[in-house]
């Protein structure tokens, strides 16, 4: 049975893609499944009031996954296309280069917001409704910023090398006992501590995804194991890194800049800004729980994509990308067809009012209304990272999340008050997929053109 590099360059594509997606899909679905089960929990016990704090909370966490994910999709791009290159010496440095920035950004991150938590929650859109809340949940979530950032990168680097159940496996652990504990710690019939403890069980699971993946590093004969002499920082490494894993960190962090923006917006424009911003919490989660599981299909994508590449062979790079498209459009097209009917369903789980739920449900549907097309986008970010493009990917994330959206979401509430709020969201999806899909069409027929001029149809996309 081939493993690690040898099934990258020849296993069949589709096989192959659905052998490092799969893990990565369930592994991610699971994490998603954390974040709609986390907010329901909390819901039941604190109504409106728990899910605007962890509304308020889930930007802290954002851009603790941009940097982590800057770092994860840098180094895992740099080590399959030095591993496809045989450069196993290049490897080796990336991935403790790759720890040691992990460990460093982690405890400089938890130091800043232990000290200035509540000032970060108040900038964030925090009111004093809910202050208790959104501070019992993020003062607890600062203590395991290091564990979440390590575990997030690790999981990319295991997947480069073609080990993906063992990371999937790792976010299982994680997600499973945040969840087991969630109610135990939350509920009154168990420790009855509320938003303070969902914060606690979030950050048992992330130090349990730490634990096992650092437990399989170990057992590791590879280019992943850590080693004392090269865990230090490489300078031009980490330059690399930085720079091909700037889209995710833009992608992360500009939505959560939009978080921030947005229920801040909703605290000016809502008459009821608490329910608002719950709302809006409910939503933002409904959509991490749609996105999550398709970034498996791009973690799986990529390795593949930067492997042959890197080893020239150019067209199983690029049967990969064409397939995991078609994949990526019809999982958002029965998505969209789900949420659209069944959008009341949904937003009731969260245990909030009638009222609430009629509301909510409207908002879903008007958020969502263009999913289907975001396909594109999300495949051609993962293709040019995958290849060391920053630019470019840099440019798809932020033509949807920034460049569009910050000034529709500006304007757009002026004349219209809330409801323009909630419309900029799916004018900015519209606007953003048709110039993603303009850009992909041109950059197939410019790879075919470059690399493999007598391409058969598979591609003729």
């Amino acid at each position: 049975m081939e493993q690690g590099s040898h099934q990258l360059k020849n296993m069949p594509i589709k096989k192959l893609l659905w052998k490092l997606s799969i893990p990565a899909i369930i592994g991610m679905t699971f994490n998603a499944l954390y974040n709609i089960v986390d907010a329901i929990f909390v819901g039941e016990a604190r109504g409106e009031s728990g899910i605007a704090a962890i509304s308020i909370v889930s930007p802290v966490q954002m851009i603790v996954m941009a940097i982590a994910l800057t770092i994860g999709i840098g180094a895992a791009s740099i080590y399959s296309r030095a591993i496809g290159a045989e450069d196993s010496e290049k490897a080796r440095k990336t991935v403790n280069n790759a720890f040691v920035l992990g460990l460093t950004f982690g405890i400089i991150i938890s130091i800043i917001g232990l000290l200035f938590g509540e000032e970060i929650a108040y900038l964030f859109g925090m009111k004093d409704d809910f202050k208790l809340d959104t501070m019992n949940y993020l003062e607890v979530i600062f203590y395991g910023i290091t564990f979440q950032i390590i575990s997030m990168i690790y999981n990319n680097l295991f997947r480069a090398e073609g080990f993906a159940k063992t990371a999937m496996v790792a976010m299982i652990v994680g997600t499973s006992t945040n969840i087991i504990l969630d109610p135990i710690f939350i509920f009154d019939w168990g420790l009855g501590l509320g938003t303070r403890g969902a914060a606690y069980a979030t950050v048992i699971g992330y130090t349990l995804t730490f634990g096992y993946l650092l437990y399989h590093q170990f057992k590791s004969k590879g280019n992943l194991r850590l080693k004392i002499k090269l865990m230090k920082i490489n300078l031009k490494i980490s330059i690399e890194t930085i720079i091909v894993g700037i889209p995710a960190f833009v992608r992360n962090s500009i939505g959560a800049v939009i978080i921030i923006l947005i229920n801040n917006l909703l605290k000016q424009y809502s008459i009821d800004p608490t329910t608002s911003i719950a709302l809006y919490g409910i939503i933002s989660r409904t959509l991490i729980f749609v996105l999550l599981p398709i970034f498996g299909i791009v973690q799986g994508m990529s390795p593949i994509v930067g492997y042959n590449f890197g080893s020239e062979q150019y067209e199983r790079s690029l049967e990969a990308t064409y397939y995991s498209k078609k994949i990526t459009y019809t999982y958002f097209l029965i998505v969209f067809i789900l949420i659209q009917t069944s959008a009341k369903f949904i937003v009731n789980l969260f245990g909030v009012s009638q009222e609430t739920i009629i509301l909510g449900s409207n908002y879903l549907r008007l958020t969502l209304l263009f999913l289907p097309l975001l396909a594109v986008q999300i495949i051609l970010t993962g293709y040019y990272q995958a290849l060391g493009k920053s630019k470019q990917a840099a440019f798809i994330a932020l033509l949807r999340q920034s460049i569009l959206l910050v000034p529709l979401v500006l304007i757009l509430p002026i004349f219209l008050g809330e409801i323009g709020i909630w419309i900029a969201i799916p004018l900015s999806d519209l606007i953003s997929s048709l110039v993603s899909f303009w850009l992909y069409r041109k950059e197939m027929k410019s790879f075919r053109i470059q690399y493999l001029e007598n391409l058969e149809p598979i591609t003729q996309l």
